[in-house]
């Protein structure tokens, strides 16, 4: 009984081993078979038995001789090979190298040359999107700057040197029209006023004219005032010139002031105040203007305002116009 416990396993095995060995005996017609540690010999239905040597004998089997004997207690007697048929030889599995990292032909380096290459590629790729990532912010952080000081220079235009020149040329042309009637350059307005008969031989247009422009000056004057904040340091001079004369011009209007025109004559009009807030004008829409175009660029500080000499003051004798 114990014998046919220990066949059955063998003969299981021989049921995949068989294919295997068949193929090798296509292959291979004159060698013997060797694969096993022990002994065996293998029946197949309808073909010759095919002999199976122990490793360590490497014995071929010609037809006609009998095979070595089989280890004690194995089961197995010795047996000779039918000479009809051809004795099969299957020389021993060939060894695999099997050290780490080489293989025929091939350097222990090249297994990790595809690792090192995805590890490179996947670092050069992180380095390349956090310098666009920043490159990103720091154009974000640059437009938004950028947008500030628009909206900033807009309202210096909107709300002091826009409104300031539009209303300032309104009463340059009605003050040149106006001179044009008196019959001669070297009049001024607000001298004229200190006589107050003067200005009751006017004629009704011509008193109306007068008192627009007496209108429009405490009109920026205002403007100038509450709008201070807004004014360039190189332009404040010519504002508060512009103001004070203004003032001193209502007040000849209402008649306040003595008949002095040596007095007051310092506080006509500067002529140099229009084309100085022309010439910020210009610069602030400038700025404006390369804001819009470079706006994701960081840009440095606005040039200051460069006054020619012909518009420059002199606090101890200024030009004038009336």
């Amino acid at each position: 009984m114990d014998k046919d416990i220990g066949e059955k396993p063998m003969k299981d095995i021989a049921l995949y081993i068989t294919p295997i060995v068949l193929v090798l005996a296509m292959s291979h017609p004159a060698s013997a078979v060797t694969l096993f540690d022990d002994e065996r010999t293998l029946p197949f239905p309808g073909q010759e038995q095919i002999l199976f040597l122990p490793r360590q004998a490497q014995t071929v089997v010609a037809p006609g001789q009998a095979t070595p004997s089989a280890p004690t207690g194995s089961g197995i007697g010795p047996r000779t090979a039918d000479p009809s048929s051809p004795a099969l030889v299957v020389p021993p599995p060939t060894p695999v190298d099997n050290r780490a990292g080489e293989t025929d032909g091939e350097a222990w380096w090249e297994p990790l040359l595809q690792p090192l290459i995805s590890g490179a590629a996947a670092l050069l790729g992180a380095l390349v999107g956090g310098w666009v990532a920043r490159a990103n912010m720091t154009a974000t952080n640059n437009q938004r700057a950028n947008e500030v000081e628009i909206g900033h220079l807009q309202t210096k235009l909107n709300e002091f040197y826009g409104r300031f020149a539009l209303i300032s040329a309104e009463n340059k042309l009605i003050a040149l029209e106006f001179k044009k009637r008196q019959g001669s350059p070297a009049f001024r307005t607000l001298t004229a006023l200190l006589d107050r008969s003067w200005l009751a031989s006017l004629s009704p247009a011509d008193q109306s004219i007068v008192s627009s422009m007496v209108t429009n000056g405490r009109e920026l004057r205002a403007l100038i005032r509450e709008r201070a904040g807004l004014v360039d340091q190189a332009v404040q001079p010519y504002v508060a010139k512009g103001a004070a004369h203004f003032l001193v011009l209502e007040l000849a209007y209402d008649g306040k002031l003595d008949d002095d025109p040596e007095r007051f004559g310092e506080y006509v009009y500067p002529k140099q105040l229009d084309g100085v807030i022309d010439l910020e004008i210009k610069r602030l829409t400038k700025r404006i203007a390369l804001l819009l175009e470079k706006s994701d660029v960081r840009h440095g500080p606005m040039e200051p305002l460069e006054i020619p000499a012909r518009l420059r003051i002199d606090n101890n004798s200024l030009p004038h116009e009336a």
